[in-house]
């Protein structure tokens, strides 16, 4: 970009074009108040420059186009967005802005500054945080942003697209980290609002960067077919447009296509290919009102066979973001398939520009009433649930689930329209309604029929929540089958606060029964120390019965504990082995049945002898298994399983792995197993077992057994085979005995 774009004269003809612009759709804007702002905004960043080296000036007067351009806002957005980034990257001060530009344009200027860039993790504020935390506190910020004035957010929109479009000038790795930001949080939030066209373009940006080569290939693919469409639309215009003239119904009529991450979802989604996508044209027929539009739906299907399950009626039911139209797939000219899409001016204006369409020709929203009316709780939803979500992997988690996913759309009784998360059942449109409707909910009625709790809403369903004054709260169950975050959330609160004594026994018997299966595992670990250990990763509580409570609502969960508990002995297994330099050791000391044998005669080191060789006590390896050498300190080589759990200690010793094999030379030794035999108690099942070892001729050394609660049997045996095709064998036939559920082989391994 040459340099005359700092200059008087480049600066004023983008000016006055950008006056232009503002002045066709809103005569009696303050134009004067725009020139000011780019003439200050143009002193500000005078000397800096972007990343591609052009002057930085060109950013704020390309988001000042988008606004006036792509979403017709008033004039007090389009001097703000000039002076978006001057309090961020300028010593001007608020209070010299503020005498200068009045309080709306300051504060529109004051609330985009504070949405940091989510990408920006070198702001000192976001220093020391992880990414889901940086990118949590932005965007609390932007719906808090957004509770004072939604023409923040479409400022901040506009400049995340001229951001993707210059995107090109910046490394792969920031492009890629942009771009999969933009898809998840940006895209998808100018969709929430309605403002197609803008989420149509910043989603292709993103695709473009995010999978280039998918991206070019179909690029070429889908304009081939829209060319060879073209004769077809050509045609079906023509002959709708005769109708339409027969019948005195004015309207115009243009082509519609499918962007590019749209068709590509859906292929992916439905496990298409693109020959099998027949929506990714449509023609779109607005007309003046809106029994016009349904006359048009009559005529077009006069003229075309349409596809019933393929007519749906956006204009009797809206879809939360206000979108309306009548929408329609009918088999076309030489039978291809074809959408038609219907709908006023007025339709087509909010689908346009989406919630923004509410700012042109009016001061604001809140003199819409019908726009406040259905904006209102929108925004108060958003700030209501991030208020509720404290920890940011949840937040952002929940954002993408519940506020940015695909959405089901049902009424309540009275025919207010609530959207839901696809998947959401009659226990999240509880919690959505109201807190206590939802922890005083028995149940539920859906089109007037009594369904389960767990019952999937579908779109159009009248939802009516049966609640009871006696109820005795919500069930834990809920938490398994509601599907929305805040519905999850607002459970655990009821139980956080309702139930605390239950709670501290509850998760006192998960960390236990937790803590008890890993101890079958790792013997000589005190629970205490254990317990604590797992208790210093959550700072938070500041005692033992409230970091118990926490685990029994279901704050932490129980996945987490086992996690931790696993890490934890992983570290203190891995500071012993490191203190010792033998991997081995730990494991040797801690078991107490004496399955030793020595391996010194029948396991061969290649190409090296006279080597003092023993069997590993932590897995105990039987001939035919896959094995590893070790070379100990001063122990010769220890042989293990290449299975054993303590092969992860010994690759911070590579150097000292040494191959081994067994002994080709049949060996008259047996080796010594224990097993673990589960299943259900009945006469006779001992004696079916020690028969069985009689007939295989295998000698049990010992034989222990007891009987659980519930009647399970268990079986703990020690006995000697040749090899590890014996032992499999007879586990085989032990599983056959009548009423064995499980028979396992003890070695000091963990659990998978």
């Amino acid at each position: 970009m040459p340099e005359t774009l700092t200059s008087i004269d480049y600066l004023e003809t983008n000016l006055k074009n950008l006056l232009d612009k503002v002045k066709l759709y809103k005569p009696d804007a303050n134009l004067d108040l725009i020139a000011k702002a780019c003439r200050f905004a143009a002193s500000a960043h005078a000397g800096q420059f972007r990343a591609s080296g052009e002057p930085y000036m060109l950013h704020p007067c390309k988001v000042a186009f988008i606004l006036a351009e792509d979403l017709k806002l008033d004039e007090y957005s389009i001097a703000a967005s000039l002076l978006h980034d001057v309090l961020e990257d300028t010593p001007v001060t608020y209070e010299e802005m503020l005498s200068l530009f009045g309080e709306e344009v300051v504060n529109l200027v004051d609330g985009v500054t504070k949405l940091t860039k989510i990408s920006d993790t070198t702001a000192p504020h976001q220093k020391g945080l992880s990414k889901e935390e940086r990118q949590a506190e932005n965007l609390r910020k932007i719906f808090l942003a957004m509770a004072k004035d939604l023409r923040v957010i479409f400022i901040k929109l506009a400049d995340r697209l001229h951001n993707m479009r210059t995107l090109s000038s910046l490394p792969e790795n920031k492009q890629k980290s942009i771009s999969m930001e933009t898809i998840e949080i940006f895209a998808p939030m100018a969709n929430r609002l309605g403002i197609w066209h803008i989420k149509n373009e910043l989603e292709d940006l993103a695709f473009k960067y995010l999978e280039p080569g998918v991206y070019s290939t179909l690029m070429k693919e889908v304009d081939t077919r829209r060319a060879k469409s073209n004769k077809i639309f050509k045609e079906a215009t023509e002959l709708l447009n005769k109708e339409l003239i027969k019948n005195d119904i004015k309207a115009t009529i243009e082509s519609r296509f499918k962007h590019y991450y749209g068709i590509y979802q859906k292929m992916n989604n439905k496990e298409k290919g693109l020959e099998e996508i027949y929506d990714f044209t449509a023609l779109r027929v607005i007309v003046p009102t809106v029994s016009n539009c349904y006359g048009v739906l009559g005529i077009i299907h006069s003229i075309w066979v349409p596809l019933p399950d393929r007519i749906k009626d956006y204009i009797a039911t809206p879809k939360a973001n206000g979108y309306q139209s009548l929408h329609t797939t009918v088999f076309g000219p030489s039978g291809e398939l074809m959408e038609l899409q219907i709908r006023t001016w007025q339709m087509h204006r909010i689908d346009e520009f989406g919630i923004a369409a509410h700012w042109q020709y009016k001061e604001g929203w809140k003199d819409d009433r019908k726009f406040q009316k259905q904006i209102t709780p929108f925004i108060q939803q958003l700030i209501d649930w991030q208020a509720d979500l404290k920890d940011a992997k949840e937040f952002i988690q929940s954002l993408k689930m519940d506020f940015l996913n695909s959405q089901v759309f049902v009424f309540t009784p009275g025919g207010d329209l609530l959207d839901l998360p696809a998947n959401s059942t009659p226990i999240d449109f509880a919690y959505r309604i109201h807190t206590e409707v939802g922890n005083k909910c028995v149940g539920a009625k859906v089109n007037s029929k009594i369904v389960p709790l767990n019952y999937k809403l579908q779109n159009g369903d009248i939802v009516e929540i049966i609640t009871s004054n006696v109820s005795s709260g919500p069930s834990r169950d809920w938490m398994n089958i509601c599907n929305t975050s805040s519905a999850k959330n607002k459970i655990r609160n009821w139980f956080k606060k309702e139930k605390r004594e239950e709670n501290i026994l509850r998760g006192k018997e998960i960390t236990d029964r937790e803590i008890r299966k890993l101890r079958r595992i790792w013997r000589g670990f005190s629970k205490k120390d254990l317990f604590e250990r797992v208790m210093k990763r959550y700072p938070a509580y500041n005692s033992e019965e409230e970091f118990l409570a926490a685990i029994g609502y279901g704050d932490i969960p129980v996945v987490q504990i086992s996690k931790i508990l696993r890490e934890e002995l992983d570290n203190i297994i891995g500071k012993i082995e490191e203190k010792k330099s033998d991997p081995t050791e730990l494991s040797e000391k801690q078991e107490r049945i004496d399955l030793s044998y020595d391996g010194e005669n029948f396991i061969q080191v290649k190409d090296i002898k006279n080597l003092v060789i023993r069997v590993a006590r932590c897995c105990n390896p039987l001939p035919g298994e896959d094995i590893i050498g070790y070379i100990t300190q001063g122990r010769g080589v220890s042989v293990h399983r290449r299975i054993c759990h303590n092969f992860k200690f010994f690759s911070r010793y590579k150097e000292r792995l040494i191959e081994v094999n067994w002994s080709l030379k049949k060996q008259k030794n047996v080796y010594p197993v224990q097993l673990l035999i589960n299943g259900w108690d009945r006469p006779g099942m001992l004696n079916d077992l020690t028969s069985l070892l009689k007939d295989e001729l295998i000698n049990s050394r010992s034989i222990s057994a007891y009987t659980e609660r519930m009647g399970e049997a268990v079986v703990k045996i020690v006995i000697d085979v040749k090899d590890i095709q014996q032992l499999n064998n007879l586990i085989k036939k032990i599983k056959n005995i009548n009423g064995i559920t499980q028979v396992k082989r003890i070695v000091q391994e963990k659990k998978s």
